[in-house]
């Protein structure tokens, strides 16, 4: 698969990595739906679906493991990530959502992903 989402999770593994902090899960209903991922290249592409029972489906094209599930944990100290797992790797990036766009991780490898707005 060429999506740097699947990639990020798949390479990101150790991130993911329980820690000593305690923290909690959820799926917030803002984040349940369609997003399209901004290509390297500029365009948008690759479709996913969040559930708000926290599976992940990709698209026609791209489909993710049938395990793909995400959530978003909050340490005890306020600090919030998105989680995602599938195929047997995980990945946890910090995350912030700014009008229709969701940037997950930070800096220039940041993956950016844009709502879909159903017609």
């Amino acid at each position: 698969m060429n999506i740097r989402f699947i990639i990020a999770v798949s390479l990101g593994a150790a991130a993911c990595s329980a820690s000593a902090a305690r923290y909690t899960e959820s799926r917030p209903h803002e984040l349940v739906g369609s997003w399209v991922l901004r290509r390297a290249d500029g365009t948008w592409g690759d479709t996913a679906t969040w559930q708000q029972d926290g599976r992940m489906l990709g698209s026609t094209n791209h489909p993710f493991p049938a395990d793909a599930r995400w959530a978003i944990r909050s340490a005890e100290g306020g600090e919030r990530s998105m989680c995602v797992s599938g195929g047997g790797q995980a990945n946890c990036q910090p995350f912030v959502v700014r009008a229709d766009t969701l940037i997950w991780g930070r800096g220039a490898d940041a993956d950016l992903f844009r709502r879909v707005v159903p017609r």
